[in-house]
């Protein structure tokens, strides 16, 4: 079951890393189209620092489908959800109420952004949950 997991979670993390790549990718080319030529390489340059950040802090949420290495987890509905998504959406919600209380000054644009990147995560943990689902009831 280990290996499943593991092969699992090697393809959750080069789906996400691929889509978040092309979100960046996206999100450089709005900003060399709309900001002047003085600053473009600063903000290619946080870009490619969002895409790093996202790339490997979010795809180490992704870690929790390890538990379902144990026999207690895979066996329950509930857990097995949460050890795929309790810990993307807790982060997704903190850092909403972060945004939200104004502790941050963001503006509109900056929260747009930053919530677009949540989606390359959402995405792979939902496709690898529903193949996860398939190998669980082979193995049953």
């Amino acid at each position: 079951m280990f290996r499943q997991i593991l092969r699992l979670f090697l393809k959750m993390f080069i789906l996400a890393t691929t889509i978040c790549f092309v979100f960046i990718a996206i999100l450089i080319v709005i900003i060399s189209c709309k900001s002047n030529n003085d600053n473009q390489d600063e903000y290619r340059a946080l870009a490619i620092t969002l895409f790093i950040l996202f790339a490997l802090l979010y795809n180490l949420q992704i870690l929790t489908i390890f538990f379902n290495c144990f026999k207690f987890v895979r066996d329950r509905k509930f857990l097995r959800f949460l050890s795929f998504y309790g810990l993307p959406i807790c982060t997704y919600l903190w850092e909403s109420l972060i945004r939200l209380s104004g502790y941050g000054r963001f503006e509109i644009s900056e929260m747009v952004v930053m919530n677009i990147l949540h989606i390359p995560v959402l995405v792979a943990i939902t496709i690898g949950y529903k193949n996860f689902e398939k190998i669980n009831k082979v193995g049953e």
